[in-house]
Order: structure tokens, then sequence, then C-alpha cells
């Protein structure tokens, strides 16, 4: 049996890294306040997604402070940000004129706080173009070009805290044995669904057959102490007996239960996930015996030494507004559809492969589930493969987690309500990331 480990945001943010979106669009703000302290009194600064007329230099650092604390509250402006209170330049009127309208729009909108919200409102202006009704853009070509110049901008972000991060993560072995422990922990039997169990079952069962037709040329693989195991089980209940030891609390100690393969497959476009690609240093039940891992990069990478372009969009073909948008004839509405941009790369096939070679479980960590990603999560979800589905959640404190927001995004995944129903672990049985 196989494992998927689905890596989202979430997995950066556990790391203590600042690559919420609320970190970038801070940070640009923070960047735009300094070059303006750099500016003349009364210059224009300017650069792809704004202009700001009239800046001033009369203030000092304090007054940069609550500046910045204004910016973050004021998303919801349209051209002005009032500065007046602060301090020395109490009278003073700082004018910004959006020059990207999509950047002005992502603004503006308070619902606006995950990367999945970008991508979702993409495809709400997206849809508007289409349907000419309440757009801002000129043309879907306006939309186009303006999300490039967010994405680039996130781009150049994102390299900048992964080069910043890496010896802060190599440091970190605390957050590092408590995640890997977790993405490397044998498989639990009470995690799986009737047909994932009765699988482990079988492979007992096969191993024990092999054993009894030549026990000199017998290698243990699932099972830890084989003759122990057979004088607990009866040949004509078999089957109960061993399913009953595969449930029990000390079915650890009974089966050699790693998973053959592990695949990490990342959505993001950080590193973080390569402290993981050693499951030996993990390794606290099985000294012996590890897991084969791959990963995918599966909406590329901030290198470009990797020939993996970052992918940044739209990804719901199940959506009722997608096959209208197929019928008008014109590939600038699919731009920056996701599932179309994975045929730049064979990350999508090997994903399939893996999927269809053998039973797996999946742990999400750090993934939101949202639907600008649908389409790929529900083929991994809704497979005949998939006997499991573990989210691990955040506890935002200590009577609070988003575990039932993220149930409530896997079920927007699913076609087949009952397959959810049957495959999603749940919460006492799951465990904070």
């Amino acid at each position: 049996m196989n494992r998927i480990i689905i890596i989202g945001n979430g997995f950066d943010l556990a790391h203590e890294l600042p690559t919420k979106y609320n970190d970038f669009i801070d940070n640009y703000w923070k960047n735009v306040i300094i070059k303006l302290k750099d500016l003349e009194v009364n210059s224009l600064f300017k650069d792809s997604l704004i202009e700001i007329k009239n800046p001033t230099k009369d203030y000092d650092n304090n007054d940069y402070e609550s500046l910045i604390k204004e910016i973050d509250n004021k998303y919801n402006i349209d051209k002005e940000l009032d500065i007046k209170n602060f301090g020395s330049i109490k009278s003073k009127r700082i004018e910004i004129n959006y020059l990207n309208k999509f950047f002005k729009s992502i603004n503006k909108i308070r619902k606006i706080k995950n990367w999945v919200d970008i991508e979702e409102e993409y495809y709400s202006e997206l849809i508007k173009i289409k349907s000419n009704v309440n757009t801002i853009f000129h043309d879907i070509n306006e939309l186009n070009n303006d999300f490039a110049e967010i994405k680039n901008l996130l781009i150049e972000y994102l390299k900048n805290i992964d080069e910043q991060s890496k010896k802060q993560l190599h440091n970190d072995l605390r957050i590092q044995n408590r995640i890997g422990r977790k993405i490397y922990f044998p498989i639990l039997a009470n995690n799986l669904n009737s047909v994932g169990l009765n699988h482990l079952v079988e492979i007992v069962i096969n191993e024990i057959e092999k054993f009894e037709e030549n026990p000199e040329k017998y290698i243990s693989r699932y099972i830890v102490d084989i003759d122990n195991l057979l004088k607990k089980t009866n040949n004509s209940i078999k089957d109960q007996e061993i399913k009953k030891m595969l449930l029990s609390d000390n079915a650890i100690n009974n089966f050699n239960l790693i998973p053959d393969n592990t695949l990490i497959l990342t959505f993001n476009y950080t590193n973080t996930h390569y402290l993981y690609d050693r499951p030996k240093d993990f390794d606290t039940y099985y000294k012996e015996m590890f897991t084969n891992v791959k990963d995918i990069k599966i909406h590329g990478s901030i290198n470009l030494s990797d020939k993996n372009p970052v992918i940044f969009g739209y990804g719901d073909e199940l959506d009722d507004e997608y096959r209208s948008i197929e019928k008008l004839k014109n590939n600038d509405y699919l731009e920056n559809i996701k599932s179309i941009i994975y045929s730049e790369t064979d990350n999508y096939k090997k994903t399939i492969e893996f999927i269809d070679s053998d039973y797996y479980q999946i742990f999400i960590m750090g993934h939101s589930c949202g639907t600008s990603d649908r389409t790929l999560l529900n083929t991994l979800f809704e497979h005949d493969n998939c006997v499991s589905i573990k989210a691990f959640y955040h506890q935002k404190d200590i009577e609070n987690d988003n575990f039932s927001d993220l149930v409530r995004n896997i079920s927007r995944n699913f076609n087949d309500k009952a397959k959810m129903r049957n495959r999603l672990v749940n919460k006492l049985d799951s465990e904070r990331l």
C-alpha cells in the first residue's frame, strides 16, 4: 500500500515561513513606503502596479510604522490613503493610482485572505468578462496581463523567502521531527476504509502463505514475528483474527506497516518539503525498513534550473461555467487553467501513474482543498485505489481549529459524497499538523 502527502501553503506556515498572502501583500506595501522615503518631495513613485503622487519626506520612522498599519487596513480604499493624525504629516495625503486593475481588486476585497482566494477571484473576473457583466477589464488579455504581473511578483517574493529560510529550516529540528514522524508514521488500519483494511489482511495472509510454502526462503516484509502471529491465529478464522490484530492498539508491534511508496505531492513553489526526503531521519519503529520516497512539484518551481514552470491559475473543470468558457473558442480564456498547463511537464502523468499503481492513503498537510485545485483533487480523492483521506488540521488556539473548514472544502472536491464519507478519517482519529 502507498501513501500520498498533499502539501499546501499551510505546510510552509507550520515551518514559520512568511508565505501567506498577507505576508506577500504587506511586504509589497512596506517596500513601497521605503522607496517613498528615498524620493524627493513632490516627486512621483511608479512601478508596474501603482503610482503615487505627491509623496512627502518630512516624517520619521515611527510615522512609517503607523503608515504601514494603515496600509494593512486600507485595502478597501479607492484612490487615496488618508494619513491625517500621523504626527508630523497629519495634514498630508497620499494619492494612490492603481495601474494594475487586478491588484486594485484584490486590495479592495476583504475576503482575500489566502492564495486560493486570488485564484478564485481571477476566475470570477474571467467569468464576468465572458458574460460582459460588472467587469472592470476591457478584455481577457488585460486580465491575463495584470494577473501575470502578480504572479511574477509572487515568484520573486518566494525566491527571497526560500533563500532566507534555508539556514532557519535546517536548524529547526523541533519542527522537522514533529512533522517528519507524522509523514512517515506506519499505516494505521483504523484510518482505512473496508477496502483498504481487507487489502492489508490479504497482504498478511499472502505473506503467511509464502512462509508456509518455503520457510527457509521466507523474507519478512509486513510481519514482525511470524511464528508468534501463527500461534495467535486459527486457519478457519485467520482473516478475522488478522483483521482484529490490525485494528488493535498493539498492531504496530505485530506488523511492519510502512507504506511501500510515498509520494510527496507539493502544491507549493518553495523547497520546504526537501527537508523530508530521507525517511530514515524520522524512523522511530523500524530501523531497517523504509518507504520509497518520490516528490512531485505539481505547481512548478521557482528555480528556473528545475525546468518546471510555475502554475498559478484556476483548476476547476467541474464548474458549470467552465464548459461555456471552452465553447468560446478563444484560447486566451484558457491561458491560466491549471489542467491545461499541466501538459507542459510530465508531473501530472507521473501523479496518475502513481495512483494507478496500487491502493493508497492520502495525508493532507497544509492544503486548503479549495476549488481552484478541484480537478486534480477530485481525481485523487475519487480514484478507486484511494482508501483513506486524513486531514492534518491547524490548531488555532486551545478551543479552535480548522478541521471543520477543511472537511467542507474536501467535500466540494467530491462528486460522489458516499465515497467521501467512506474515505475521510474522522476528527478523533485525525491530528493537528
